[in-house]
């Protein structure tokens, strides 16, 4: 009996595992239907016929469906973070995925005159091999051919470092992206080794 007077009753079933008398709560009345009770008590009964521990089963189902939940968050922090600009990429990358003699100031420099004016407002998971041959065909043009050669390089490893997890902690899941902006052709002597579309 409850403190508010009214009247409850909890049903287990008994079943008999290695040797011992276990139970299986079935439900409490009338929070349950006494349909629903006797429902739990066939289920567990025809678990038990079967060779399965309806405790057990039931643990299994709450870790499924645990994991169900946290594989659900997992790919919407993912979409969340494919969905972020080339610019958050880049701080996060900057800030934990390399670390130059320089502090990162002449990647950040080259990054920030050469790539962040195309690249920067564009979220990841839609950036292709066609966008970085822009970046490079702009400094060829411009006759910084060496330079496009290392942001060329500079991009792909900052890409490729947040695709393999190394930024897991900060990016989760954070893209994955054609490898066709791996392994473009850099420019080399003052023209890509093949034609920018």
């Amino acid at each position: 009996m409850a403190n508010d007077q009214s009247v409850s009753a909890r049903f287990k079933f008994a079943f008999r595992w290695d040797g011992k008398i276990s139970w299986y709560p079935c439900g409490t009345w009338p929070n349950a239907s006494v349909e629903q009770i006797r429902r739990q008590r066939e289920e567990a009964r025809e678990l038990v016929r079967s060779g399965v521990n309806p405790n057990d089963h039931k643990k299994a189902e709450r870790i499924e469906n645990q994991a169900a939940v946290e594989a659900t968050i997992a790919r919407v922090a993912a979409e969340a973070s494919q969905n972020s600009p080339f610019r958050a990429m880049l701080e996060v990358w900057l800030a934990d995925g390399v670390a130059r003699k320089d502090g990162n100031a002449e990647l950040r420099r080259s990054f920030e005159k050469d790539v962040i004016p195309t690249l920067g407002d564009k979220p990841v998971r839609h950036i292709n091999e066609h966008d970085i041959r822009r970046v490079l065909r702009t400094m060829v043009a411009r006759g910084v051919n060496r330079m496009a050669v290392r942001v060329h390089h500079d991009i792909g490893d900052g890409l490729h470092a947040l695709e393999t997890c190394l930024m897991l902690e900060s990016f989760a899941g954070f893209v994955h992206l054609s490898d066709d902006v791996y392994s473009m052709p850099a420019p080399v002597d003052g023209a890509p080794q093949t034609p920018i579309e």
